[in-house]
């Protein structure tokens, strides 16, 4: 595939996610496993298209208001915990797939602040829907939860564990660093700063790398 080909393809993948024409997935899926059969790169532009199109349209119509209410039951992790004003804050998925920005409030939040993406809790806490911004339905995000009760149930699954392998490493391989220098190098080669300090977040935004 040449460059101008995989600037065709991510143009195609960003057009057919703001279009999300009524597509039907798995024919979708199907057609673009056919660019292994062909090996043809503007199949494999077009057909992502149609896909992309596809999941955008299923996701926009599965798109709703969380309804307010109690919740007790088990939830998975889709991104790590942060801490954040005595509250550690985090996106997980419930049981029926839906996705929420969850709150656990202090001290509750002690036994969970160290769990990682994929990792399940078992909680008891408030759901209410959330405003609905550009950026929350980009996250998938149909509400909020307080939560006040959180326990550890179980780690990422097997298909995660290697991921989970790499980071533990990394992360173990900085304990002999001073807090912002670790902060630093887990930031940079896992994209984990959640141990970065106000002030190192604030040098990296004046210097315009707040990306990195």
């Amino acid at each position: 595939m040449s460059e101008f080909q995989a600037l065709a393809l991510l143009v195609a993948v960003w057009l057919g996610a703001v279009l999300a024409l009524p597509v039907p997935v798995v024919p979708a899926a199907v057609l673009v496993l056919g660019f292994f059969a062909l090996r043809r790169p503007w199949w494999f532009v077009a057909t992502s298209f149609v896909l992309a199109s596809a999941l955008a349209f299923r996701a926009e119509a599965r798109h709703h208001l969380a309804a307010a209410g109690p919740f007790s039951d088990e939830i998975v992790l889709v991104t790590d915990p942060e801490m954040d004003s005595f509250r550690v804050r985090a996106e997980a998925r419930l049981p029926d797939g839906d996705r929420v920005m969850v709150s656990i409030a202090l001290p509750a939040g002690f036994g969970v602040e160290h769990a990682t993406a994929g990792s399940t809790l078992a909680v008891r806490g408030l759901v209410r829907p959330v405003e609905q911004t550009d950026w929350i339905r980009s996250r998938h995000l149909v509400g909020r939860m307080d939560v006040a009760e959180a326990t550890f149930v179980v780690g990422p699954p097997w298909w995660q564990q290697p991921s989970e392998f790499i980071r533990r490493a990394v992360a173990g391989s900085a304990r002999s660093f001073d807090p912002d220098d670790a902060a630093l190098y887990t930031g940079l080669v896992i994209g984990d700063d959640r141990q970065q300090s106000l002030a190192q977040t604030v040098r990296f935004r004046s210097a315009g790398m707040s990306h990195l």
